[in-house]
């Protein structure tokens, strides 16, 4: 068995036998502190993708923001990612003077060529 720290009341450590039951308490003990940090490292993954999910939500007009898989919002963030990549490559192109916010139209269509409906199945 290791050898346990413990402290003598005049404030200084000593090194000292390990017993059964100390040993299964720093064991329970390390087993506790990996469980935290698993489940803050869950927790933060899962805030981002909730962020994420935010963020392209204008795509996936169809489908509520709530039933898209981790793997969707992956699919779907890529998928745009590369659309914007191509959109960057192309020659440049003026948008018309005449045009604005308001002739803007969101249809069934996402930017990336998958329809809504085949994002559902």
């Amino acid at each position: 068995m290791p050898a346990v720290k413990t402290e003598r009341k005049n404030g200084r450590e000593r090194a000292g036998k390990a017993t059964a039951s100390s040993y299964e308490a720093m064991k329970i003990a390390k087993q506790r502190k990996i469980a935290k940090r698993e489940r803050e490292r869950c927790a933060t993954i899962n805030k981002e993708f909730d962020a994420l999910k935010g963020k392209i939500a204008f795509l996936t007009a169809g489908i509520p923001v709530n039933q898209l898989s981790k793997k969707m919002v992956l699919e779907i963030a890529t998928e745009y990612i590369t659309h914007l990549k191509k959109i960057l490559r192309s020659p440049r192109v003026e948008p018309a003077e005449t045009s604005s916010i308001d002739d803007l139209v969101v249809d069934d269509h996402d930017y990336f060529g998958t329809t809504v409906e085949a994002l559902n199945d």
